[in-house]
């Protein structure tokens, strides 16, 4: 996994239930500020992309 933004640690757990993570969370508070994030299913295996057809200059608008 790639971390992203102004996080710099991912923590996976399995947890009972909610109050079992809010007590998890709890006890690593002291480490610093927590952010919990609850992942709802998981994404689409990685599979080969097909190459787009090469586009000309005039497909790129100018900034």
């Amino acid at each position: 996994m790639h971390v992203t933004g102004q996080d710099s640690y991912l923590v996976r757990v399995i947890t009972r239930d909610i109050g079992h993570l809010e007590s998890f969370v709890g006890s690593i508070n002291h480490f610093g500020e927590t952010r919990t994030s609850i992942v709802m299913s998981h994404p689409i295996p990685q599979r080969a992309l097909n190459q787009l057809p090469e586009a000309g200059p005039q497909s790129h608008p100018s900034v």
